[in-house]
């Protein structure tokens, strides 16, 4: 456990730093893999963004396990709303 108060940072604000960070290291694979156009390279980018959702899932589980990041729950009929709405849409 980190030292509740490190270098003026608590053990919340940097979790949702590295939160914050990984997110931002998944935007950029995401858009790195879809833009390149040599195949293997883009199959390296999707490995490695496959790995970086791992890990800010790992960071997201965390983070909710200490309770601060709190989430309401769904209701059941709103649910199935959207996956109908969803299902349906055509891009």
């Amino acid at each position: 456990m980190l030292q509740n108060n490190l270098a003026g940072i608590t053990e919340q604000e940097l979790a949702f730093d590295l939160l914050y960070s990984q997110k931002f290291l998944a935007e950029s694979y995401n858009a790195s893999a879809g833009e390149v156009s040599d195949e293997g390279l883009r199959r390296t980018l999707m490995d490695i963004l496959g790995e970086e959702h791992t890990n800010e899932k790992g960071l997201w589980n965390a983070i909710h396990q200490h309770g601060w990041y709190g989430l309401q729950a769904a209701d059941s009929q709103e649910i199935m709303r959207l996956r109908t709405h969803f299902a349906n849409t055509r891009f």
